[in-house]
């Protein structure tokens, strides 16, 4: 948004000492609370920022990686731990405050304070400095939670936003701690109320919450970065429809575009077996070993996008999620057997590389079709494509695929 409207005028004016404080909020405007109808549709109403942070939690991943910014005595921190169990979380602040609350600490030992605190905890990461400073020190995109409680002036929450926006995941969700424009305890103006304003009408979140507080000083949450529609499709070959609701579970379908079920008809029925905008069922009775020509009659009519070919013994592995596929680009990761062992991505090659491990733009794929008599067709297939592009290649080191999981 260039500039700024008038609706978000920060108004801080100093007259013989005093302070003017804003107007109420203006029925009608964006001044005060702002919650437009078209990104609250499904927000919520909470009595407290506890339970506000159990519902965005219950919507995070298993063992999300969170950060909070501004960590003070590190109370909050203690529930975010306990509620949201993250596999890592990120403490920043400047640790340089007194305790006026408390006393436990000063502002020569607050460092010490909570690093002492949090010394048995080795999911916990704690980063002294500025908090923009601090967040630009961590991977864009690695974040699926953080809440934001550091200097509440205008100027510097808005650095906070700028600073933590390119560390969300997608659909990540941001809390706003003090959604305010008054700060009851200190009896002064905050710019957290104009600063979140301003970040909701440009970039347009999802709103997911407020959460009340009996000084004023409410929560909001939102969600951010939405998948894009088109950004990733599954392809499922089926001769196997009874595992399809074990595999259903397991598909974010917020976070892709579109299922293709493709049923082998030599051996299965053609059974619509969903009524889900985001599942489409098709048919192919073409010859051919293990799902290749059903994989076909999908990329036939997938025109844009990513795509991943999920086949029907197997379920997406959670790790899957987290993970961030630039178009573009043919990228691979690692997959694990059952009994632990696991085959690394790195050689897009035939019979180094499964299926599961790839998930390539069809554009890259052009023409490029799976053969269909090769059993080893997956292989050929993502080392044609690697070999016409391998300046587009990226290797992810991490375990996100499963091997054969429902496989008898």
């Amino acid at each position: 948004m260039n500039g700024r409207s008038r609706a978000f005028i920060h108004l801080r004016t100093a007259v013989r000492g005093t302070v003017i404080m804003p107007p109420p909020t203006m029925p009608g405007d964006e001044y005060g609370i702002y919650i437009p109808d078209d990104r609250a549709e499904n927000a919520r109403l909470f009595l407290n920022r506890k339970a506000l942070l159990a519902h965005c939690g219950a919507s995070l991943p298993d063992k999300p990686v969170v950060a909070e910014v501004g960590v003070f005595q590190g109370y909050f921190s203690d529930h975010i731990l306990k509620t949201l169990t993250p596999g890592s979380m990120h403490l920043i602040d400047t640790f340089a405050v007194d305790d006026h609350v408390t006393h436990l600490f000063t502002s020569g030992t607050h460092h010490q304070h909570i690093l002492d605190k949090f010394a048995a905890r080795p999911e916990v990461h704690v980063h002294r400095g500025m908090s923009w400073d601090m967040l630009a020190t961590l991977p864009d995109e690695s974040l699926d939670f953080a809440y934001v409680d550091a200097d509440h002036g205008y100027e510097s929450v808005t650095r906070d936003i700028r600073a933590v926006l390119p560390k969300m995941r997608p659909n990540g969700i941001i809390q706003f701690n003090d959604y305010t424009h008054f700060g009851a305890y200190e009896r002064a103006p905050y710019g957290v109320l104009d600063a979140v304003n301003e970040f909701i009408e440009e970039h347009r979140p999802e709103i997911i919450g407020l959460s009340l507080d009996r000084s004023g000083m409410h929560d909001l949450a939102v969600r951010v970065k939405k998948v894009k529609k088109r950004e990733l499709a599954i392809v499922t070959p089926c001769s196997r429809p009874e595992n399809l609701p074990k595999i259903f579970e397991t598909v974010r379908f917020d976070l892709i575009d579109t299922w293709y079920i493709v049923y082998d008809t030599r051996h299965v029925a053609f059974v619509k077996r969903y009524d889900h905008p985001q599942i489409v069922e098709m048919e192919c009775g073409d010859e051919g070993v293990s799902g290749n020509a059903c994989r076909n009659k999908a990329l036939d009519v997938i025109t844009e996008g990513m795509v991943y070919f999920l086949d029907d013994d197997n379920l997406v592995h959670p790790e899957f999620w987290r993970m961030s596929f630039a178009p573009g680009r043919i990228h691979t990761f690692d997959m694990q057997y059952s009994d632990g062992r696991v085959l690394p991505g790195n050689r897009p090659v035939v019979d180094g590389i499964d299926t599961a491990q790839c998930v390539v733009d069809v554009a890259l794929a052009g023409p490029r079709r799976w053969v269909v008599t090769e059993y080893a067709a997956d292989g050929m297939f993502i080392n044609a494509v690697w070999e016409a592009h391998k300046d587009k290649w990226v290797y992810h080191p991490v375990v996100a695929s499963h091997y054969n999981r429902l496989r008898k």
